[in-house]
């Protein structure tokens, strides 16, 4: 910046450094693709340059140009005080233009304002050219316009930054140093036996320069882009550091005026200032970069490398004067090589957090921080070689959160990743550290652990399923008491199993387990290899059966009445009889089915044996219902209202005494398309029973929307009854809401026990079936029975 004083006392002018800096607006929505609304755009944000703007700025250059043609037609009389006030104008209109644009942030900007304030009042020194020892008041006003920006850039790049990083400060202190060291054997060196005080001021100058320009030049690869008023900043920093240069070397040569050119320079650094200060898009958002996404600029290296050895280079190539020359060089080199150990201390640091921070990704889960899965099998692998060593076992638990879907579909996914992260957070606060756990993805997990015997391994599962035996927050207010479906592999030191096998035998031994109800804890073994086997052999040739018909159907007695001897209806499952697999279960089939996608074809299947059968036997069945299982996927078709409709009246089978069940979840939120289906099978006369009510799957005020004509309880909930009071209450509660709802035709699912069986009677519940009750019966045989009767 031009110093209006060294006109009238013959010293080059002095140039002020204009901060590069970024605008730290509130932080704004991010653009989409859609176009934003008009309300969005205010012009303060928009950064439009109006035409006014333009016309302001053709007047600056005419300004400077008239005031040139001034100065130098009376340098010494009118023409000096045109300039300076030339000077101070343009320096007090870039001190305005924070304020006006309202730039923000308001206390960041303010020292913007400051600096170019302190600088206008350089031009005083026209008018009061008072000096302290060898600096002059606009010396003075000058450093504290510097110290203005300085901590204007320091406030804007820490803004700029997503964590706190002060790796810009080593770079401005080399780039000052640096500077220092160049000019001191070419300028002060010279001087130090003649005007060393005076030449100290005069060599003061670029250093800053430098250093307001390093924290520029910092902000510029910090944002990766020049913004409107940012360009400007550079332009005029860019003028400022070359034309104080300019001025220092023509002080050294003597010169007693300066020219022309660089009066000119001056004044137009101001200019740009201003419009640095006063530009449109001041307030234009400079978003800060999300954390994580920070890169490495080799531009930042390579000026850090060319302002600190290249003023080294020439401070060996120019002579020492004397005592004082080499000592200041010495200082100068000992300061740059303490930053360079300083700036690679923290490159190594920040290379050593990226690895870091590089491997932890490629090897954990993000949600939940756990091991994932290619990780957790290479685990698994170094795991079962030092247990082989050591001639341990290596455990494997398979965990699968019961129930989490309906988490999902209840609360939202939210509530689920929340879920599986307070399931992390029980592992990690609670398992050994030779206890390893990973997330496979969804809500499977697995624990890794080295155990004394097969014993052990049941104990430690048995342990993690007690981890959550209290319930986990889930959203703020709302709790949730999720189970999990646990299956255990151990290999022994001498078993030659890969991990891949001893992953697969866990994965079959939980999915046993979710068999048998939630919250189970399932061994694999033997019995479980020839099952898991015979599963395999089934899911291979299940669609072939489907298609060829070769799937039959059973009935399982549905029992009402006093002491529950009364047969009140029939539960419609498929069977398989096959010549080499002997006979499927229905479990199996429609657990298979669903997994292969297929649970329509069998469900379709089922009603058309029990359409057949029905209209064949012609039965009397006023007394007697019948369930069959259907699957969201069958509600899909539109032509299951028509087999529907085929069973119910068509083929003999009264209104209401045909019962579809249907999952809970799929009746309390159904999609349009099922909601329609829904309710053109109630009008053919077709019941919708809720199977699996009280396991937990949905919420209070989800369950009091159920849509059901009757329903089935979950057989989870059979667990203590008869035994447990809290069991007894559990029940008690289910069957009062359900009779509250106005659902009376209500069926206990599983019952295996007669104390299950007697506490059932003390409750009130109406029907019952399970595995205590006939085993599942040939439908034509049934029914073939019941007409000879």
């Amino acid at each position: 910046m031009s110093n209006p004083t060294s006109v009238h006392r013959g010293r080059a002018p002095r140039r002020c450094v204009l901060s590069a800096s970024r605008s730290s607006t509130p932080r704004l929505p991010r653009r989409t693709s859609a176009p934003p609304r008009p309300t969005q755009e205010p012009e303060e944000i928009g950064g439009r340059v109006t035409a006014l703007d333009r016309i302001l700025f053709a007047l600056g250059l005419g300004l400077i140009a008239a005031t040139m043609v001034i100065h130098v037609d009376d340098p010494d009389g009118v023409g000096e005080y045109v300039y300076a006030g030339t000077s101070a104008l343009l320096l007090l209109v870039a001190a305005l233009g924070p304020i006006l644009r309202r730039a923000r942030p308001r206390r960041a900007w303010l020292f913007g304002s400051l600096g170019a304030f302190l600088f206008a009042c350089s031009s005083g020194g026209v008018v009061f050219p008072y000096e302290v020892g060898p600096f002059e008041l606009t010396d003075m006003s000058f450093f504290g316009g510097y110290l203005a920006l300085v901590v204007l850039f320091v406030r804007l790049t820490r803004l700029s930054s997503p964590r706190r990083d002060d790796s810009y400060l080593p770079d401005a202190l080399a780039g000052t140093a640096g500077v220092a060291l160049a000019l001191w054997p070419s300028v002060l060196a010279p001087l130090s036996t003649t005007d060393l005080p005076g030449g100290v001021v005069w060599a003061a100058y670029p250093p800053l320069d430098a250093t307001v320009l390093a924290l520029a030049i910092h902000l510029t690869l910090r944002l990766g882009r020049v913004t409107r008023p940012l360009g400007w900043f550079l332009v005029s920093l860019l003028l400022g550091f070359t034309l104080d240069t300019v001025s220092t070397v023509w002080k050294v040569l003597g010169a007693d005026s300066t020219h022309v050119v660089l009066e000119t320079g001056f004044l137009l650094g101001h200019f740009t200032l201003a419009c640095a200060l006063c530009h449109p898009a001041l307030n234009e958002q400079w978003e800060r970069p999300a954390e994580g996404s920070a890169r490495r600029h080799p531009e930042r290296s390579a000026a850090f490398a060319v302002l600190t050895l290249s003023p080294a280079i020439l401070a060996i190539t120019i002579p020492v004067v004397g005592h004082v020359d080499a000592a200041v060089r010495a200082l100068f080199v000992v300061v740059i090589l303490a930053l360079l150990f300083v700036r690679m201390h923290r490159t190594l640091q920040e290379l050593s957090r990226a690895e870091e921070d590089s491997h932890h990704r490629a090897t954990h889960d993000e949600l939940t921080g756990l091991l994932n899965r290619p990780a957790l099998l290479a685990h698994l692998a170094r795991r079962r070689e030092i247990d082989r060593r050591l001639g341990r076992h290596t455990v494997v638990l398979f965990l699968d959160c019961d129930d989490f879907k309906s988490v999902n579909d209840t609360w939202g996914h939210v509530a689920g990743d929340t879920l599986l992260q307070a399931v992390a957070d029980r592992f990690r606060s609670t398992l050994a550290r030779s206890e390893t756990p990973g997330r496979l993805g969804g809500d499977e997990f697995v624990v890794v652990g080295s155990v004394v015997g097969p014993e052990a391994g049941m104990a430690l599962a048995t342990q993690v399923r007690r981890l959550f035996d209290e319930p986990l927050v889930i959203l703020p207010g709302r709790v949730h008491a999720m189970t999990p479906s646990i299956g255990v592999a151990v290999a022994d030191p001498e078993d030659d199993v890969s991990t891949d096998t001893l992953l697969v035998r866990a994965d079959l031994a939980m999915y046993e387990a979710k068999q048998q109800g939630k919250g189970r804890v399932v061994v694999f073994g033997e019995v479980l290899e020839r099952r898991s086997g015979c599963r395999t052999a089934v899911a291979a040739r299940l669609a072939d059966a489907l298609r060829t018909g070769t799937v039959d159907v059973v009935l399982r007695p549905i029992m009402g009445g006093p002491d529950y001897v009364r047969l009140a209806g029939w539960e419609a499952c498929p069977r398989w009889d096959d010549a080499e697999l002997g006979a499927i279960e229905p479990e199996m089939l429609i657990a298979l089915a669903g997994r292969l996608d297929l649970s329509r074809d069998l469900d379709q299947l089922v009603l058309r044996r029990i359409r057949d059968r029905v209209a064949a036997h012609r039965l009397d069945v006023r007394d007697v219902v019948v369930h069959v299982d259907v699957s969201p996927s069958f509600l899909r078709r539109s032509e299951s209202v028509g087999l529907v409709r085929e069973i119910v009246g068509g083929a003999g089978l009264p209104p209401g005494h045909l019962h579809l069940q249907v999952p809970e979840s799929t009746l309390i939120d159904p999609d349009p398309e099922v909601r329609g289906v829904l309710e053109v099978l109630r009008r053919t006369g077709a019941l919708l029973c809720a199977t699996g009510v009280g396991a937990g799957r949905a919420s209070l005020p989800a369950v009091l929307s159920l849509a059901a004509d009757a329903a089935t309880i979950d057989r989870s909930l059979l667990t203590g009854l008869g035994e447990d009071e809290e069991a007894s209450r559990r029940y008690a509660a289910v069957l009062g809401l359900l009779r509250g709802l106005g659902t009376d035709r209500v069926v206990a699912d599983g019952v295996t026990t007669a104390a299950q069986e007697a506490e059932l009677l003390r409750l009130g519940c109406p029907t019952v079936r399970g595995p205590r009750y006939d085993a599942p019966i040939d439908a034509d045989s049934t029914w073939r029975a019941d007409a000879a009767g």
